[in-house]
């Protein structure tokens, strides 16, 4: 193990960068806090078992893994855990996407679980935003040591994006979880006092883009003006479903 740079106070082991190097002892040490909110001690882990294989489907900006950990707690009954780890890109086409990897990390390192923390004291309806469990995010950008992991949703019974899927049905199911995720954004936002504090708090969250940003700008404002409208007609071209929310945009 070595020390990531920008860690002071602990050792981070170094993420597999191939199949062959997955081991249990990485493998305990990133699970760790899932053993500890599932009241289970990690030095009474013993991980009799796993698997490790690269995702069938690979993104562009990461290399991702499907890992299945076999486990017992203090010699009893054999458990399973199955997660989804992904590694950063690498290398020299990695350099203009760090902002991307840090932000990434900042939302699941802190931003959602905050929110989740705030939908549990104040909703009575939605107890629980519509995402992957978080189980371990760690981004230092050194190449080495970050690493991502989420619950296998594919383990849980969903299936991946297959042509054919952009059903209504699915947009919707789609639409209203943005929608979860947003409003309890937009409802925190508020609770403590507004974008200024929500950067203070979140440094890494850079404020993106807003409307008035673009409409403020005569040429940009001018190129919405000019393929707005073209771009909604080629959608309902494309796809008549969307005939109803095309004339509402």
């Amino acid at each position: 193990m070595a020390r990531c740079e920008t860690e002071t106070e602990y050792v981070v082991p170094p993420t597999p960068t191939c199949v062959g190097e997955f081991s249990r002892e990485w493998l305990k040490y990133v699970m760790d806090d899932w053993f500890a909110k599932n009241n289970i001690k990690t030095e009474s882990v013993d991980i009799v078992n796993f698997s490790a294989a690269l995702n069938s489907l690979q993104g562009l900006l990461s290399t991702t893994y499907i890992v299945d950990i076999y486990f017992t707690v203090n010699n009893t009954d054999e458990q399973h855990k199955s997660i989804f780890l992904k590694v950063p890109l690498t290398g020299p086409g990695a350099t203009n996407f760090k902002a991307v990897n840090v932000r990434e990390h900042s939302m699941l390192g802190q931003v959602l679980p905050t929110m989740q923390h705030f939908i549990e004291a104040h909703c009575t309806d939605i107890l629980r935003l519509p995402i992957p469990e978080i189980i371990y995010s760690h981004y230092c950008g050194d190449e080495i040591h970050d690493a991502f992991i989420l619950q296998n949703l594919v383990e849980e019974g969903f299936e991946p994006f297959k042509s054919g899927d952009l059903a209504e049905e699915n947009l919707k199911s789609c639409l209203e979880c943005l929608a979860q995720l947003h409003g309890t954004g937009l409802a925190y936002k508020f609770s403590v006092g507004g974008t200024k504090q929500i950067l203070e708090e979140f440094p890494e969250m850079q404020e993106q883009a807003q409307i008035k940003d673009i409409l403020d700008n005569r040429d940009t404002r001018k190129c919405v003006r000019r393929n707005y409208l073209p771009f909604l007609k080629y959608l309902e071209i494309s796809d008549p479903g969307l005939l109803n929310y095309t004339t509402f945009l």
